[in-house]
């Protein structure tokens, strides 16, 4: 912090410039000064930050809020995006903020803005699935499989575009397919296990499902239904 002041004393550099806040922000985070940085963060975009640093303190931001709290979040996102109608990244987050607090349809137009503007980041079609599928939509699969499509070596997306093949279109046979891959993209997946084991309960085929709920506890697992569904 010292060395900031000492930089703009030198440079002349205004205290409440975008970029200023932005390393303060920065700074604070890197000291373990949450809320400090949220604040100088947040006002680093309604400083009118932009390019790769703009990128960088909203992805700050995700991180901090998810700890802290997301309720301010949509007050920061709304002016960021009054003050810059493309920011995507504002889109994103409030979407984040909006999906956080179970407002699903909000949380779902934030990210097809964010998708309009900016259409080949995975992030977006995954969050987007997520919420579709709370709202019990079919086109959460295709929300997943645009996601693997940027970003194919992610097991967990396979893992939610099988949940979503399972539960909202009963396509069976799609959803081991999808979880076979996240398994082999990721055998420690513990998750990915349980799921398959879920999918085999509904196929009919016992010795499935305690092959892969015994592999999943041994990974870890330790909800409670998967011993009463391995029993």
């Amino acid at each position: 912090l010292r060395f900031l002041k000492e930089s703009r004393a030198i440079t002349g550099d205004n205290p409440l410039s975008g970029r200023n806040t932005f390393l303060q922000g920065i700074t604070y985070r890197d000291l373990g000064e949450l809320e400090e940085s949220v604040r100088w963060l947040e006002n680093s975009l309604t400083a009118g930050l932009s390019g790769v640093a703009a990128a960088e303190a909203h992805q700050v931001l995700t991180d901090l809020y998810a700890s802290l709290g997301w309720e301010r979040g949509i007050e920061v996102y709304d002016r960021a995006i009054k003050r810059n109608p493309q920011d995507t990244g504002s889109y994103y987050n409030r979407g984040l903020a909006y999906f956080d607090r179970g407002q699903y349809k909000q949380a779902i137009r934030d990210f097809d803005m964010a998708i309009w503007h900016v259409n080949n980041d995975w992030r977006y079609y995954n969050s987007r699935a997520q919420a579709v599928f709370k709202l019990g939509k079919k086109s959460a699969v295709l929300d997943y499989t645009a996601a693997i499509r940027l970003n194919p070596t992610n097991s967990e997306l396979y893992v939610g575009r099988a949940r979503a093949s399972h539960l909202q279109e009963g396509k069976f046979e799609e959803a081991i397919q999808s979880l076979d891959q996240a398994i082999r993209l990721n055998p420690q997946s513990s998750e990915a296990y349980a799921y398959r084991a879920k999918v085999y309960i509904a196929l009919g085929e016992p010795e499935q499902v305690i092959q892969d709920l015994s592999q999943s506890i041994r990974l870890g697992a330790y909800h409670k239904q998967i011993y009463v569904d391995r029993a």
